[in-house]
């Protein structure tokens, strides 16, 4: 026999619970009961003595509007009946449920994992069938792609000239460390050390962003494929039974003083005797391109790196301003550098103002190429093809073939000795390196150097991120210092900031 009803949705609409009551309940009959609080009406089921909350239909929407109308109550009412008139409990069969749901549920994630797992297994598996010269590619479309054109270039004539002969077209899988290391071994044994430090770091970070991309297993053995820490070679005149002081301020003269264990460090810095030397005598008289001597003078003048400097824009320079401001996109770290103009600095600007193309906006054109600014490399190698240094202990039949190999350099065959100075060998790149250490001799703090030459902050992660002072006015001071320093030097003196022993500038806590 049917269940008799005894509400309609009326009754539940217009029932309120009486003042000073919790709750009151409207009987559906069967168990069914409406819970009927002052802003909430609940349906719930009475069995066994407990209750089960069927469902919250709130008062202003009942109906289909409503989260439970009466007839969806009823309903659920009707099939759970069956579950407890043999004893049963409607949560414990829910709660089971549930469980069975979350276990369906765990097995699905579990399978999806070991389906995901041996899905990059197999990618890892196809990846390995790819060549080492296709990973490359790949290296470069994606990574390569991103960087300098100029270090993007270096990087490529690396993998083509060392790498790929080596093993292009072995399997990503099948390329061993021992090939590499014997590359390496090779290389420095040719005297070409630096260049096999430079191959082996591109080859680890190539075979980095393989294994980031499953093309490579994270254990592959090039990962492990470095060069041995070097070694400090000692010169004979520096063994200590050797070594003889009045000897070695002749060879290297006075200014060196002062500057112990420099030869520690990577490259050199010109001492400012030195630097009289070249300013005032050597360039001068060299056959040079002066758009190459103007860029010398101009990267002691400001800490400029060569690659910033050779592509220098008339856009990025503001004469009236006496401002120079390379952009991100042509700065080292992406980091926009300001630079106050010296008097010296503006000389050699002006200087180029003069032979500006129309239709280029370089500050240092390409002679020939048109639209492009003069190239880094073959300002390098105008420095060094003008610098033949005899060497110790070296025999007659290795400087002659030094001597041959170095006259292949036609166009400074003339200039053969004429950038050579007292200290050694120097590089384009030492320019930057005696800018900052100049900067320090005239007593400009190194914080302030760093800043000149754009150097990260031990802080910039930190305090830097709030404490934005520039050093703007402390920074122009120190420039024009070192460009009076260096006009000084060309008209063929020392400084006189240094020689007449100034107390240092600058310095902060």
């Amino acid at each position: 026999m049917a269940k008799k009803s005894l509400l309609d949705v009326a009754t539940i609409k217009n029932a309120v619970c009486p003042e000073g009551k919790g709750v009151d309940y409207l009987n559906d009959g069967g168990g069914l009961r409406v819970a009927v609080r002052r802003n909430s009406k609940t349906f719930v089921f009475r069995y066994n003595g407990k209750t089960l909350t069927l469902g919250e239909a709130d008062k202003k929407t009942l109906g289909g509007k409503g989260a439970l109308t009466l007839a969806e109550a009823r309903a659920k009412a009707d099939a759970l009946r069956p579950s407890v008139r043999g004893g049963g409990n409607p949560i414990d069969a829910k709660r089971e449920q549930d469980e069975r749901q979350r276990q369906e549920e765990a097995e699905r994630l579990a399978k999806a994992e070991t389906e995901r797992r041996e899905r990059e297994a197999a990618e890892r598996l196809e990846a390995a069938k790819l060549t080492m010269n296709q990973l490359f590619d790949e290296w470069d479309t994606h990574h390569g792609a991103t960087l300098d054109p100029h270090w993007r270039a270096v990087r490529q004539s690396h993998w083509r000239v060392h790498l790929e002969p080596l093993f292009g077209s072995h399997k990503v899988a099948s390329a061993t460390r021992q090939q590499a290391m014997k590359l390496y071994d090779r290389m420095v044994k040719e005297g070409k050390e630096a260049t096999a430090r430079k191959v082996l770091a591109l080859l680890k970070q190539v075979m980095h962003w393989a294994v980031e991309r499953d093309h490579a297993a994270p254990n592959h053995e090039l990962l492990h494929a470095s060069p041995p820490k070097p070694k400090r070679r000692v010169t004979d005149d520096q063994l200590p039974e050797n070594f003889d002081i009045e000897a070695h301020l002749a060879k290297h003269g006075e200014s060196v003083i002062g500057d112990d264990g420099e030869d520690d460090l990577a490259g050199r810095a010109l001492q400012f005797g030195e630097l009289v030397m070249l300013l005032s005598e050597r360039l001068p008289a060299s056959t040079q391109a002066e758009s190459g001597k103007r860029l010398i003078k101009l990267l002691l003048a400001t800490g400029l790196r060569g690659v910033e400097g050779t592509r220098l824009r008339w856009n990025w320079i503001s004469l009236e301003r006496r401002l120079m401001i390379v952009p991100a996109g042509a700065a080292k770290k992406r980091r926009q550098l300001h630079i106050h103009l010296s008097d010296y600095a503006l000389e050699q600007l002006r200087f180029m103002a003069d032979f500006r193309i129309a239709g280029n906006d370089h500050v240092f054109p390409a002679p020939e190429a048109v639209g492009k600014s003069i190239r880094r490399d073959n300002v390098g190698n105008d420095v060094a093809a003008r610098q033949f240094y005899d060497l110790p202990d070296e025999s007659p039949e290795a400087r002659a073939a030094r001597l041959a190999k170095r006259l292949k350099y036609k166009r400074a065959t003339k200039d053969m000795t004429r950038y050579n100075l007292p200290g050694g060998k120097w590089t384009f790149y030492d320019l930057r390196r005696t800018a900052a250490t100049r900067l320090e001799e005239l007593g400009i703090s190194r914080d302030i150097v760093a800043r000149v030459l754009n150097h990260a902050r031990p802080d910039a992660k930190t305090t830097g991120r709030y404490a934005r002072y520039a050093n703007w006015e402390a920074r122009c001071k120190a420039l024009d210092l070192l460009g009076s320093a260096l006009a000084d030097c060309e008209a063929g003196q020392l400084p006189a900031v240094v020689d007449s022993n100034v107390v240092p500038m600058f310095r902060t806590a």
